[in-house]
Order: C-alpha cells, then structure tokens, then sequence
C-alpha cells in the first residue's frame, strides 16, 4: 500500500500477529510505519477465523473505514475509487473452494434457505452463492460494528461443529 496505494499510500497500518512476532519483521513493518500487535488466537479449531481479531484493535483506532487485507494480498494501484464508503465490501471468492454441497448441508442444518448460486467466481466463472473469500473486506467502521459480532458468533457456532464442514 505504502508504494501502490495512491491516495491510501499514507493509511494507517496495523500488523495483527498472532502469539508472536519475530523482532526483525516487526522492526520492517515498524520502519514503514505500521503499528504491530500482538493478538490471541480466536480458536485454535479455526486458524482463519484468526484475522476476526484484528477488529477489536481496530475499533480503538478511532478510524471511519476499515480494511482487512491478508498478508499476501499486493496493491498495483490506488483502491480508493473502489470503495463505496456506506457499505461492507468483499471480494467473491476466486473459485469454489467450498462446495455448495457443503452450503446446502450448513444452511439446511442451522435452517437458512440457501441462496441461489449464481454469481461466476473469476476462474471458471463457476456459479457460486455469495461467498466471499475474506483476503480484502472493507467496511465503515459503523457498520463493523453490527458485522463483527454476528461473524464471530457464527465462526465460534461453527468451530463446535466442525464436522459440518466435511474435509
């Protein structure tokens, strides 16, 4: 972001590292002004519901927008005009690395009704229902605010019934 962001170039940056951090990455990530943090484990069951911890440091920071970028996730230019500044924002996932038998099974099991599937996903334009790989989710601190909880509450729901999930 610090070389590609455009406008964002100068955003506040905030490292989550969970447990520890080796002192010469934090020292890099330091030196090109981010602040690093040291954060729990949301559940050792569920290493990617991990990132959800990066929301209640963010919530102190006093910021009006959010953005959750994995850590192998490059900028090539500027995502301002991207932004929609009243809305949670996430990319559909780039194939479907959960199969919708999976959804069905989940969705029938905590009686949802399945949404339909028919959004193409960027490698195969394979239809999928709105799933979205959380790597860059954007979102008004605001409305963080009501998303978070209930993504947290439905990450540790799942966590105690892994075997939903299937392989």
């Amino acid at each position: 972001i610090r070389s590609f962001g455009g406008a964002l170039a100068d955003a506040a940056v905030m490292v989550c590292v969970v447990d520890e951090v080796d002192p010469h990455y934090r020292l890099l990530f330091e030196q090109e002004g981010a602040n690093v943090r040291i954060v729990p484990r949301f559940d050792s069951r569920n290493p990617f519901a991990n990132k959800l911890q990066f929301f209640p440091e963010a919530f102190g920071t006093g910021a009006e927008m959010l953005m959750l970028v994995d850590c192998d996730t490059a900028f090539v230019r500027d995502p301002l005009p991207l932004i929609c500044p009243h809305a949670i924002q996430a990319k559909l996932a780039d194939q479907p690395t959960v199969p919708l038998e999976a959804f069905v099974e989940l969705f029938r099991h905590y009686g949802l009704e399945v949404p339909p599937a028919r959004y193409p996903t960027t490698f195969g334009a394979t239809p999928i229902i709105r799933y979205c790989n959380s790597g860059v989710i954007v979102l008004p601190t605001s409305l963080a605010h009501e998303f978070v909880p209930l993504w947290r509450r439905w990450n540790a729901r799942l966590v105690e019934e892994l075997d939903l999930l299937g392989p």
